[in-house]
């Protein structure tokens, strides 16, 4: 008997207005949602998108942080809100009547709360990169990618430039 597919999906600011990679993550919730699937949403700051999140019945809470932000004055402030974030998902996950069996993520960003969550609830980390990599690509972030189980490319050249920054092509689709 197969699992019903519970995901939870980390996001920054759920928000129809910053771009089209939040507007593609609802379609991916929505399309995820018409399947059955549970779905939980975290999210650091709040957005016009919480309301229709919650409206297609995705359960939501908020995070501090999901990077650490080292190269600032600030570090040991960025350190405290990502544990206090790595802590609610945990929490979160151990209350769940419907434990989740997938972490998915909208861009490298969302990868250093992603892989560490997933690595301790031992579930699988899927991260849709739909932008090509950045000229510089920090160790946090280069960490996360080549952790995760598998990075959903939006094309070969977006590929490409990740294959480039030293990402093995074996976790793209």
């Amino acid at each position: 008997m197969s699992r019903k597919l519970s995901v939870l999906v980390l996001e920054g600011l759920p928000t129809l207005y910053a771009g089209g990679q939040e507007r593609s993550l609802y379609e991916v919730v929505r399309g995820l949602r018409k399947q059955g699937a549970a779905v939980t949403l975290a999210f650091e700051k709040d957005g016009d998108l919480v309301p229709r999140y919650c409206a297609l019945g995705v359960e939501i809470f908020q995070i501090p942080a999901r990077q650490v932000i080292l190269k600032s004055i600030n570090a040991p402030q960025s350190i405290w809100k990502f544990s206090v974030s790595l802590c609610r998902v945990v929490r979160r996950w151990r209350e769940a009547k419907q434990k989740w069996n997938l972490i998915y993520v909208n861009q490298y960003f969302d990868l250093p709360l992603a892989v560490l969550s997933g690595r301790i609830l031992k579930i699988p980390v899927v991260c849709h990169l739909r932008l090509a990599a950045p000229i510089y690509l920090s160790r946090q972030y280069r960490w996360g990618l080549n952790r995760c189980n598998l990075l959903i490319c939006n094309s070969h050249f977006c590929a490409r430039t990740y294959q480039q920054e030293g990402i093995s092509a074996e976790k793209m689709s």
